[in-house]
């Protein structure tokens, strides 16, 4: 019974148990390392070492993650990556260099993951040129190019997201709003008056980091650059979200509501899981799966579905959601939303 209730948990929560094995993996191996027996038999553990790191965490995560479900077999390549790192870090730097093989293998996987990233990048950039034509926005193309070469998972999501955030960010200046033919379309920050509090927040985050990084580096001047750089980091992710805010706006077409607040959250709804658009009031807030998508603020509509909802956000964060509080800055989006409770 007690081996049975442990493959159902398994089976209903790989990744929270793969996470668990992987800990205790590399806790047994920072034990290892650390017993008096390393340094009687410093070749042999370490080989132990590096093979539980390298091999048994990535075989684990297989057998547990990806076996029978619908995820990518890339997804194993930073696993290795993550046990090989862990590696460098546990086994005395001197011990790694005298193990024989062990330069050779590192040099290999090395090899082997430049030629595996140069194969991908080729990939994309050919799924990339395919896939344009069908999608509106940067956001959109790249993050079904992602998905159809090495599938969805967190990871892929979490890339998609980061690199959005970069784009829009940095090189979408010269972008244009692209919205399909008869679509209406509406962005949901001007009414909130979210663009006076960026440059408010995006004033006091500057000059806080500045402050801290000089009162920090009286202690260190590594951990003041590191928070500075968080700090950067912050106010560049807040720029991208504005940035995707104006880029990529909420609209309605013939058959789907594309719901797109910035780089917070996604969402692609067919217009006949809606059940019912009505104007918001504060106990829809109390209904069953509901979730506020707003900028700041209070809603304007609650869009309430037949069926849930993925709701994608940033850094690959998903959400089921039944009933949608949405706002609005225009009279045309807010009048075909109308035509929707008729």
């Amino acid at each position: 019974m007690v081996y049975a209730a442990g493959m159902t948990a398994v089976g209903r929560y790989p990744k929270l148990t793969f996470l668990v094995g992987a800990l205790a993996i590399s806790s047994l191996s920072g034990w290892v390392v650390a017993s008096p027996r390393f340094s009687v038999h410093p070749g042999l553990l370490s080989y132990a070492v590096l093979a539980d790191l390298v091999v048994t965490m990535p075989v684990f995560y297989y057998y547990v993650v990806l076996r029978g479900r619908s995820v990518s077999l890339v997804t194993v390549f930073p696993i290795v990556v993550l046990g090989l790192i862990r590696a460098r870090m546990l086994i005395p730097a001197k011990q790694l260099h005298q193990l024989p093989g062990v330069e050779l293998f590192v040099g290999l996987a090395e090899v082997v993951a430049l030629a595996w990233l140069g194969s991908r990048a080729l990939q994309l950039r050919r799924m990339y040129r395919h896939i344009g034509p069908r999608e509106s926005t940067f956001a959109d193309t790249f993050a079904e190019t992602v998905r159809e070469s090495f599938g969805k998972s967190p990871f892929t999501s979490f890339v998609i997201s980061e690199v959005s955030i970069l784009y829009y960010g940095l090189f979408s200046w010269r972008a244009e709003v692209e919205i399909p033919d008869g679509a209406v379309a509406t962005t949901s920050h001007r009414r909130s008056g979210w663009s006076g509090v960026l440059i408010g927040v995006g004033m006091i985050v500057v000059v806080e980091s500045i402050a801290i990084h000089f009162l920090v580096a009286l202690w260190s001047a590594k951990l003041a650059w590191v928070l500075s750089a968080l700090s950067a980091y912050g106010l560049l992710w807040l720029l991208g979200d504005y940035r995707a805010m104006l880029l990529r706006p909420t609209f309605l077409t013939s058959s789907m509501l594309r719901l797109r607040i910035g780089m917070r959250w996604q969402a692609d709804v067919p217009l006949h899981e809606i059940r019912c658009v009505a104007p918001y009031k504060p106990s829809d807030a109390l209904l069953p799966g509901y979730r506020k998508v707003t900028v700041i603020g209070n809603p304007l509509w609650t869009v309430q579905l037949q069926r849930p909802v993925v709701l994608e956000g940033p850094f690959g964060i998903r959400r089921r959601a039944s009933s949608l509080g949405i706002a609005t800055d225009h009279t045309e989006f807010d009048d075909a939303l109308r035509r929707l409770r008729q």
